[in-house]
């Protein structure tokens, strides 16, 4: 909450500068707090991009024996609807783009994105969690994302061959139940 806070001053403190919004780009708990952010402050927030982030059951991820270990108690039931609240927050008019991988390491690709925003896609690299930050392909979609966020947000395509062999950019395999 604090992290929220804290954050969502400085978002008030760029817009009231600049007049601009901004984008939030979080790695992996990051992209969960940005989402978070993003929907505390629509108004301030062009669009958030998220790097291996866990928007599924957190005690799925890898190292969540070890931090249950380290906090001496086990996640409660209160914490979990927590947890997928902040997951889930609503983000109104505000794009997010979840680059996730199926060889992240931490982060099961099945928690790293969530269907359920209608400015939403979801992007599969190649990258381990931690090489989510120096990654070429990584970087390379952010820059593209940033190039093409403009007034009117659409889903990134494949523009080059070689992103097509590179990136899964196509936001067609939803859930039967999705509503676009």
């Amino acid at each position: 909450d604090r992290a929220v806070e804290t954050v969502c001053a400085r978002l008030d403190e760029l817009h009231a500068s600049t007049g601009e919004k901004t984008t939030l780009i979080g790695w992996s708990l990051g992209g969960v707090f940005s989402r978070a952010i993003a929907s505390e402050a629509q108004s301030k927030v062009k669009q958030v991009i998220t790097l291996g982030s866990p928007f599924g059951d957190p005690r799925s991820v890898i190292v969540y024996p070890l931090l249950e270990k380290l906090k001496k108690r086990s996640m409660t039931q209160a914490h979990l609807d927590d947890w997928f609240a902040m997951c889930n927050a609503p983000l109104g008019k505000v794009a997010i783009t979840n680059l996730y991988s199926r060889t992240d390491g931490f982060v099961p690709s099945e928690v790293a994105h969530n269907f359920n925003h209608h400015l939403q896609e979801i992007v599969h690299v190649f990258s381990s969690h931690v090489g989510f930050a120096v990654n070429p392909m990584v970087l390379y979609l952010i820059a593209k994302r940033l190039h093409h966020s403009g007034h009117h947000w659409s889903a990134m395509q494949a523009e080059h061959p070689l992103e097509k062999i590179l990136f899964s950019m196509n936001t067609k395999n939803r859930p039967a139940n999705w509503k676009s």
